[in-house]
């Protein structure tokens, strides 16, 4: 059947396709009929690069060959069989208590004292303080403890020194809500916090929203303190920023700091200073450099080497030059003078990275043998995996360090395998969020048991007109605490000006979403005012060409749709960089706009630039413009192969919006079916559509079709039927794939539980 259409489909394209008598109203201009026969080879030449079976295949040979049994120097516990502190008193209240914790019988403890507080029975409060103390090796039980007691607790007659270990394992539990209430008590009795509770306090402030809180605690900090750890400045800039994304902010605290002489940590001025060059304020670039070359820092490696590593990182050009340059060489030597080896290769890997050379990361990642930056780079990877939408390989590369070198895994492991799933399944969210929660709840110790509040999905819609609505991960500090509610984060005017406010500015897809989310001219003409001043604050973050396209959208001005398309083009050479989804929606404005010559020159910035297409999201955008553009131009050989494709593609797993716009386009143009005379098949069953595509023959068509309208006759009612057939497929293959990715969800939840597990039995001493 699909050999018949594709011989019958290039007798159509060679013989008629062309023809000058073509009068069907969606036919193209005579001025754009040559780019749109060359569109479909170029298209299919972008499309190559989706074979995503074939390219995760090789991402886990890469991973498969090699070991990491030698880091298993970097993961051993230097504490095995922790135990309960030592008892310094006892506990009369419930002397059962005292066998139990010379027995080291945590969890019995635990629900020991639970029993009888249910009953009325309460700890005293030096027993309790004593028990707390001894619980503080097993910060998540010692939460537990606390949280039995809290009732009656009389915080007047609890220390200092206590109320910092309350401080600091609440926030282990992620409990900000009580963390908030201790270190208001902290305040009100004017002690000075500790660097580990000012940290803590920072980010639980800027992570719950209170910028004006947390910035006023670390300008109080750094101005009365004369002394303060610099992974203090660190912890507060790196937050900050992720958080408001405001360089204003971030450079005002960086300022303070330095004046009042404290002492830095290269790694942030070297981010301080690619932040100011990347958002253009030439003024403070001025100031930075005088003040790296004041203090010293200005042929500091890990200044130097971030400021190459920021040029090189956006092109593709650039890294391969640097990567052949003596340059590089030059910097390796630097490194190791300095004593700065681990920076120079947490660097490189990134870099790899960035360009997609896994292959390079993993055997930069192999050369280090320092603790701290063998996770940090761990972290990276699988943060790579997840940003290109693969969660397959963050849970390979998680199982191949758990079972070669005893890799301990963290909550935010989970998180970033959890939140890939979801991104990569937006449709198939709830599914995947059920079975981490269930694998939570089967756990043996629940120590990441808060992950179950902590982490949630949530519908979003994404198309104002459609009424499209898409799954997000999310993690919800407001389940914890109900007093410090973060603003809303959903793409609208009202979300965005509350947050402006409290100085956090909006990135350019919350702008995009907006835009598209409102048929409102006022709060379209606001959204494009807020653009426009994002642009002079930070032009190469908030611009982009996705953002001008929602925004030309909106104006529907056809008139400027060629002087829109030169903007995007000369944005895109003159920062040397785009992503894949910027050139998709490229893309799809020429072919709406039926510029086809301009569609060409788009598909060939992916060659240029070595724009990869990557996640299945960002893949179905592709595919579903190019099949619309496929059926308005004729181009039925190429559909053919698209569809057979899709059909043969393993790891693609379409989901309802898209099978919806396969069929929509079908049904659309069945109208050209009913202009023909030729009866609709839409009422047809499977076997019928089987039947009339296997009524003629191709040769009997090509023979009697002397004209491309009787040709037309002949060909789309099969063409018609093996689309209908095709669709049909995909959603059947569809379902059974939707099934089999949430069950292996679940499964790999399971895994990673018991690894959790695991390693808590070691810490107990119950599993050698």
């Amino acid at each position: 059947m699909v050999t018949n259409l594709i011989n019958l489909t290039h007798r159509f394209t060679v013989g008629v396709r062309f023809n000058t008598n073509i009068t069907n109203s969606d036919i193209i201009a005579d001025n754009e009929m040559k780019a749109s026969s060359e569109i479909p080879d170029k298209a299919m030449k972008t499309i190559k690069i989706l074979n995503c079976t074939e390219r995760n295949l090789q991402s886990i040979n890469t991973l498969n060959s090699v070991s990491f049994k030698s880091f298993r120097k970097l993961t051993e516990r230097k504490l095995k069989n922790i135990k309960l502190l030592k008892r310094k008193t006892e506990y009369k209240s419930c002397e059962e208590l005292n066998k139990l914790a010379d027995e080291n019988q945590i969890r019995s403890i635990i629900l020991k004292v639970q029993r009888n507080e249910s009953k009325g029975d309460y700890l005293t409060h030096n027993e309790f303080k004593h028990l707390f103390v001894q619980f503080l090796p097993f910060k998540w039980y010692a939460y537990k403890l606390l949280k039995i007691q809290q009732k009656e607790i009389n915080y007047d007659n609890v220390n200092d020194k206590m109320l910092d270990v309350m401080l600091q394992v609440s926030f282990a539990a992620f409990d900000y809500k009580l963390f908030d209430q201790l270190f208001q008590i902290l305040q009100h009795r004017k002690i000075t916090a500790s660097a580990n509770v000012l940290s803590n306090a920072i980010q639980v402030y800027l992570k719950t929203e209170n910028i004006h809180m947390a910035i006023q605690i670390f300008h109080q900090s750094v101005m009365t303190e004369k002394e303060l750890p610099n992974y203090l400045l660190n912890i507060f800039i790196s937050n900050l920023y992720n958080k408001t994304k405001n360089p204003n902010l971030c450079l005002s605290s960086y300022k303070l700091w330095i004046s009042r002489n404290h002492q830095t940590n290269p790694s942030i001025d070297s981010f301080m200073y690619n932040l100011l060059v990347e958002c253009n304020l030439t003024e403070d670039i001025a100031w930075i450099e005088q003040s790296l070359e004041k203090r010293g820092l200005t042929e500091k490696f890990v200044v130097k080497f971030g400021r190459v590593c920021n040029q090189v990182s956006k092109t593709r050009k650039s890294y391969d030059e640097f990567m052949k340059s003596e340059l590089l060489t030059q910097y390796v030597q630097h490194a190791k003078e300095e004593n700065e080896v681990s920076s120079l290769l947490n660097n490189l890997t990134y870099l790899h990275l960035k360009h997609g050379e896994f292959g390079l990361a993993l055997e930069t990642f192999m050369k280090i043998n320092n603790k701290k930056n063998f996770e940090i780079t761990i972290f990276s990877l699988l943060r790579h995996f997840e940003k290109f939408e693969n969660p397959e390989m963050v849970f390979q590369l998680l199982k191949k360090l758990k079972e070669e070198s005893n890799f301990k895994i963290h909550w935010t492991h989970v998180l970033i395998y959890w939140r890939g799933m979801i991104n990569k399944y937006p449709h198939l969210g709830y599914g995947i969020h059920r079975k981490l929660r269930k694998a939570l709840s089967k756990s043996k110790y629940h120590q990441f048991g808060f992950l179950s509040n902590l982490l949630v999905v949530k519908k979003m819609p994404v198309n104002v007109d459609t009424d499209e609505r898409r799954h997000y991960a999310s993690v919800k500090y407001d389940n914890i605490n109900s007093e410090l509610k973060p603003l809303p984060t959903d793409p609208y005017l009202r979300n965005i000006e509350s947050r402006l406010y409290s100085g956090i500015l909006p990135d350019s897809e919350i702008l995009r979403k907006a835009i598209r989310l409102t048929n409102d001219p006022t709060e379209i003409d606001r959204l494009f005012e807020i653009v426009k001043n994002m642009n002079r604050l930070s032009r190469h973050r908030v611009k982009s060409v996705r953002l001008n396209l929602e925004m030309y959208y909106k104006r529907r001005n056809r008139k400027k749709a060629l002087e829109l398309f030169s903007e995007q083009i000369d944005f895109i050479e003159n920062s040397k960089m785009v992503d894949c989804r910027d050139l998709i929606e490229l893309f799809k404005f020429c072919v709406k706009s039926k510029l086809y010559d301009k569609a060409i020159m788009v598909l060939d910035l992916f060659e240029k630039y070595n724009v990869k297409i990557v996640g299945d999201q960002n893949i179905m955008r592709f595919l579903s413009m190019f099949i619309k553009y496929c059926w308005s131009t004729k181009q039925f050989k190429e559909l053919i192969t698209i569809l057979e494709w899709l059909k043969g593609e393993k790891n693609i797993i379409i989901d309802e919006f898209f099978w919806f716009n396969l069929k929509t386009a079908g049904i659309k143009n069945r109208e050209i079916l009913t202009q023909m005379g030729t009866k609709s098949l839409e009422d047809k069953n499977k076997d019928n559509i089987e039947k009339n595509v296997e009524d003629k023959t191709v040769d009997e068509i090509v023979e009697n079709s002397s004209e491309e309208d009787l040709f037309l006759q002949q060909l789309i009612p099969k063409m018609m039927s093996y689309y209908d057939l095709s669709v049909y497929e995909l959603k059947n293959k569809n379902e059974e794939k939707c099934e089999e990715v949430i069950d292996t969800a679940g499964d790999n939840f399971k895994y990673l539980v018991k690894w959790i597990d695991e390693d808590t039995e070691i810490l107990f001493g119950t599993r050698s």
